[in-house]
């Protein structure tokens, strides 16, 4: 995402969601990352000074800057996530259970217009495959810069985001 230039949208949160915020700046990428809580205190970690100074990293909630993390508001921000994505990645699910399987639920279900991908794994995961049932796509194992800009210009109301045969690799 850094080196084709595109920024990462995330909620921020432990796991993958830092993780991939991280990245992306490491690699002097753009991110945005839309909070459930905290704001105040995550715009001044002394690790996000330079990326929010540098204009790349924009820090943002639809809640009140002081509010303590509660779970209901980590699923209501999940739309201006989705909102503001050309994408949605899923790196680890629990088959009918939790936060991201219910968000992955609701661009495959309710919101159509963003394509959802499933990461690929080598070891088996009920949450995975059932959403790549539902219609989730497979991520690339091998992407490069051209093929993941190609992905993130694809109209999502073109077939949800389904790659034809050989199309990107």
């Amino acid at each position: 995402a850094a080196m084709a230039g595109i920024p990462i949208v995330s909620g921020g949160a432990r796991g993958i969601d830092a993780t991939a915020m991280n990245g992306v700046l490491e690699a002097q990428g753009n991110c945005v990352g839309v909070l459930a809580n905290n704001l105040f205190k995550t715009a001044i970690e002394r690790s996000l000074r330079e990326p929010l100074m540098e204009s790349r990293l924009l820090l943002l909630s639809p809640y009140d800057p002081e509010v303590r993390f509660q779970v209901w508001n980590a699923m209501d921000r999940n739309k201006y996530i989705y909102a503001l994505s050309s994408a949605g990645l899923v790196m680890n699910a629990d088959l009918n259970k939790g936060g991201t399987w219910s968000g992955a639920i609701e661009i495959l279900e309710k919101l159509r217009f963003l394509p959802l991908y499933v990461r690929t794994t080598d070891k088996p995961n009920n949450a995975l495959e059932a959403l790549k049932e539902k219609g989730a796509d497979l991520w690339p194992r091998d992407i490069t810069e051209d093929e993941f800009k190609q992905l993130m210009a694809r109209d999502p109301s073109s077939s949800n985001g389904s790659m034809e045969q050989g199309e990107l690799f």
